[in-house]
């Protein structure tokens, strides 16, 4: 197995689907360095005393986890906002750079995404953990 096959099947098995609004959102739990440098990076103020640092962290999360989409559309982005018809309906390619425009526009599919996300950190956590104790 050449090392481009081991890569694409290692950042496979990260990888799942969850259903938000009309589209499918892909994510890619992760790793233990990746969520570290999230929370460093977003707690810039003293995390215990800053209610906020908990949402930047959990933000910063989603957005470096969400690596692909189906079903999402212009206006999605760009509802209420000065576009045309045309541009509303087209179908939106994924883009990363897109992502926290998404995410502010359509809060319900963030708090979906996100405890889907945190669901499969603490499953991942838990597996370790016993794993740890054999």
């Amino acid at each position: 197995m050449d090392v481009e096959t081991i890569r694409r099947k290692a950042l496979a098995a990260r990888q799942f689907d969850v259903p938000a609004g009309p589209g499918v959102f892909s994510l890619r739990v992760p790793t233990k360095l990746e969520a570290q440098l999230a929370y460093t990076r977003s707690a810039t103020h003293d995390g215990a005393r800053d209610p906020a640092a908990m949402l930047r962290t959990q933000r910063a999360l989603l957005v470096g986890a969400i690596v692909g989409w189906t079903g999402v559309l212009g206006c999605h982005v760009l509802d209420g906002l000065a576009a045309t018809d045309a541009d509303k309906a087209e179908p939106l390619p994924f883009d990363a750079s897109v992502v926290e425009l998404l995410l502010d526009a359509q809060p319900d599919w963030e708090q979906t995404l996100s405890t889907a996300l945190v669901e499969r950190i603490n499953a991942r956590s838990a597996v370790e953990d016993t794993a740890a104790k054999n």
